[in-house]
């Protein structure tokens, strides 16, 4: 199981770089382009595609927190049969 655990957090270190990457180069072009986007009309497309990427981003984080959380328990239930095993 410890495994699995150290699989999931190996491969999500790899893409959460990949899944913040688009939001900051998205925010700076967004910053840099704002005459162009106001003088289109294009606030609210950018602001979905901002929104967009920002929950592509959480989707990752939530998982990376939930394997956190799996392994604490997991650590927390193998210290209580650790020592609830312990000789006297």
């Amino acid at each position: 199981m410890l495994l699995l655990y150290f699989y999931l957090i190996f491969t999500l270190f790899l893409v959460v770089p990949g899944k913040k990457s688009p939001i900051f180069s998205h925010f700076t072009q967004s910053i840099t382009g704002c005459s162009s986007i106001r003088a289109y009309g294009l606030q609210e497309s950018v602001v979905v595609e901002s929104e967009q990427k920002i929950n592509a981003h959480l989707k990752v984080l939530w998982a990376s927190f939930v394997a956190n959380r799996w392994l604490g328990l997991f650590l927390l239930i193998g210290d209580v049969f650790c020592f609830s095993n312990k000789k006297q």
